[in-house]
């Protein structure tokens, strides 16, 4: 399920939780509810306020919209009020579009009656209808407890209504969609079919369900969108929230200490979430079967299993996210595609990430701490790449201490790797069954394995350059079947290639392991992090005080890398040639000493920085004579889609052959994959949404190009899809076709 969003949604979201948390959403006609009012009760002010919920949103629907409803503090349970049985354990609230209910009112027993806090004065809507639930201290007492049996199947039906639909403020507890019946398959505290409403500052706790979604579900195309809510202490076997062909929206979310599953995600659900919290679940989030999964800034602390476990294909990307304490592993993938930028692992068990899927991609992210079986992240399948991130005092049984790499192609640039145990072999990284890897401008420094390879054991065609091996267990590098190639590194006892050197780097601060005071015994050593910039007499990037420093020694590791490699954001003086170690080609490299201070005048020709145009900045000049920009940066694989035609009508079931040609003129193609996609757009007064499904086939190669037979499954809907091809080539560059529609029709 796709739902249709804005693509500023980043931006959009900060600015929707000021408008939600301060500002009104209806400005139309007001009705009040009060369960303690002894007035009139027909809703017109506080004193003549409705006792029931259920009578003011009879009323809310025949009006004019919008419409605000207030709801001041108390028990509001939905088998209550005119023309309903009470008891009726399939009475529900019905959120309608147009309509805003707002809870956390003082009301009249109050000084101000229209003050309003949802944590001081709680407005509940109870799924307890007889009112002898009990408290229990084990969740899975909820499947014994007999009290709960007459609970409501939902509290509250957000089916078929869109963001004007609204409910803020309110604790819904008392759900149990554990038996037959209902509007919607599970969802003991809210159930949304084909719905997408607005719910922001509510709190879901004590719901139940055994098979299905205990406090929400979310089913055939339902996008809400929930803002600054709770989830905790629900209890079912398939999670807290359940998304099944759906996409919401998530906002500063919290879900903690539920039985399972904080939220699961079937059959093409596309959530995004955005500053949520998952702690004390049994897992925090889990999706299966083509779900693509986003999220920015969310936390995923002390879960029992996985913080993530995203399974059966699909995409998972993360940005700026933390995984600490996590029982089992950070994250457990067979996505597709799974992408991670500026995330954080430390102390997790098990793995910080296990992935057995297609491409993996990691961007300044940092594993710490993660302790185990067989690396930090262990990787098998497509292709892999990690650019700027650090591995450091990771600890492991097996083989990899950072790294147990298993894949089609792998390249790792501009990563540190300081402290890593492997109690076997590769003590940063075990690469084996690759078809080859690729390892630039890294930094190993301090990692240990027993069994040989204190920084890398290898078992495919690899190539190293511009890094920095030293400090490690002995052996420090070790290989079988394929000898790496290695050039232009620092080798600590040496190693033979061009322009491989052995002595002492100069780091600023080396890490190490700290004792404790108990020498002899290694279980509660501790590792001090270190500095591993190289010290500079033109100038050294100082990470605390984040200014320029002078040291009294340079790195002979300075300007000793490839000199065909790029120096990309070195900065003057850079030598015109690039640095080994981590943070060679980057923005913190060590500055090019030419034996006196620096000069601060820049003169056009000087290539290397040294203040004078002569031949060695010819020498340079000459070495990369007619070389472009593009002759550095991978370039991605073109595309096209041949067959089917833009226009065409397919004949149910088929089979249709998906052909495309591909090509990429500086490797090879890992991966092509065809994209089908239908989306339908329903409207009505009581009923509208949006239903769209994706379905991806990955292809092989053949003689006649890419290509993919496909027999339509029987549930498939006719009428017109959108078809996409999408290439990735063996650095993970993908390029994505242009789209056209054909119509599918029964014969």
């Amino acid at each position: 399920m796709i739902c249709i969003r804005n693509p500023r949604i980043w931006q959009i979201i900060p600015l929707t939780i000021v408008f939600v948390l301060f500002c009104p959403f209806a400005y139309g006609k007001l009705i009040y509810v009060d369960d303690d009012a002894t007035g009139a009760n027909n809703g017109t002010s506080w004193e003549n306020a409705y006792v029931h919920l259920q009578d003011s949103l009879a009323a809310a629907n025949s009006e004019e919209k919008p419409v605000e409803i207030r709801v001041a503090q108390g028990i509001y349970k939905p088998d209550l009020g005119s023309g309903i049985t009470a008891g009726d354990k399939f009475a529900t609230f019905r959120l309608i579009n147009g309509v805003t209910i707002y809870g956390g009112y003082a009301g009249p027993g109050e000084s101000d009656p229209d003050e309003r806090n949802v944590e001081l004065y709680k407005s509940i809507l109870s799924g307890d209808l007889e009112g002898n639930d009990i408290e229990v201290e084990d969740l899975h007492d909820f499947l014994s407890d007999p009290n709960r049996t007459e609970n409501s199947q939902h509290v509250l039906i957000g089916s078929y209504t869109d963001e004007t639909a609204v409910l803020d403020g309110f604790t819904i507890r008392g759900g149990n969609s554990s038996g037959f019946g209902g509007d919607v398959e599970g969802g003991g505290g809210i159930g949304i079919e084909s719905g997408s409403p607005t719910i922001a500052n509510c709190v879901f706790t004590g719901n139940a369900a055994f098979a299905n979604a205990s406090a929400m579900a979310n089913r055939n195309g339902s996008c809400p969108n929930l803002i600054n809510c709770t989830f905790s202490k629900n209890f079912s076997l398939h999670g807290a929230m359940e998304n099944y062909e759906s996409s919401p929206t998530l906002a500063y979310c919290r879900f903690s200490n539920n039985s399972d599953i904080g939220i699961r995600n079937r059959d093409n659900s596309n959530p995004i979430l955005v500053n949520c919290t998952f702690e004390h679940n049994r897992e925090g989030i889990s999706s299966q079967s083509d779900c693509n999964v986003t999220l920015n800034n969310c936390t995923f602390v002390n879960n029992l299993s996985h913080g993530i476990d995203h399974n059966f294909g699909g995409r998972l990307s993360l940005t700026g996210c933390v995984f600490r304490d996590n029982s089992y592993s950070g994250i457990n993938s067979s996505a597709d595609e799974l992408t991670l930028r500026e995330c954080l692992f430390v102390n997790n068990r098990g793995h910080a990430i296990d992935h057995v899927g297609e491409n993996f991609t990691l961007k300044n992210c940092e594993f710490r701490a993660n302790s185990g079986r067989n690396g930090a992240l262990k990787v098998h399948g497509g292709a892999f790449i990690a650019d700027n991130c650090i591995f450091s005092s990771n600890i492991f049984e097996g083989d990899g201490g950072a790294i147990k790499i298993s894949a089609r192609s792998a390249v790792i640039t501009n990563c540190l790797f300081a402290g890593n145990v492997a109690s076997e072999s590769g003590g940063a990284i075990y690469a084996y069954f690759n078809e080859y890897t690729t390892i630039r401008n890294c930094t190993f420094s301090g990692n240990t394995a027993k069994d040989g390879g204190g920084s890398l054991f290898v078992d495919n065609k690899t190539k190293v350059t511009n890094c920095i091996f030293w400090d490690e267990s002995s052996p420090v590098i070790e290989f079988r079947h394929s000898e790496p190639i290695i050039s232009y590194c620092n080798v600590q006892g040496g190693w033979s290639g061009e322009g491989n050197i052995d002595v002492d780097p100069y780091f600023v601060e080396p890490g190490y392991w700290d004792s404790n005071d108990t020498p002899d015994d290694p279980n509660d050593d501790f590792w001090i992090d270190g500095d591993y910039h190289l010290n500079s007499q033109a100038g050294r990037w100082d990470s605390n005080s984040q200014s320029w420093v002078i040291d009294n020694v340079t790195s002979p590791c300075i300007d000793a890398g490839d000199p065909n490699s790029p120096i990309n954001a070195e900065p003057f003086p850079n030598g015109g040639r690039v640095n080994m170690g981590s943070y060679g080609a980057s923005d913190e490299a060590g500055k090019t000493y030419f034996g006196s201070p620096p000069c601060q005048t820049i003169i056009a020709g000087d290539i290397n920085g040294d203040c004078v145009v002569d031949f060695e900045d010819l020498a340079i000049i000459v070495s990369h004579w007619m070389m472009q920009g593009d002759d550095f940066v991978n370039k991605p694989p073109t595309i096209r889609l041949i067959e089917p035609q833009d226009g065409d009508r397919i004949a149910w079931p088929g089979p249709t052959t998906f052909r495309a040609e591909v090509n990429d003129v500086d490797g090879q193609v890992d991966k092509v994959t065809f994209n089908l996609h239908y989306e339908l757009h329903s409207e009505g007064d009581n009923k509208s949404g949006t239903f769209s499904t994706t379905r991806s086939l990955g292809a092989t190669n053949g003689p006649d190009g890419w290509q993919r037979e496909y027999t339509w499954r029987g549930d498939i809907t006719d009428g017109t899809w959108t078809i996409w091809v999408e290439a990735t080539d063996n650095e993970g560059e993908k390029t994505t076709s242009s789209a056209i529609t054909v119509t599918l029709y029964r014969p």
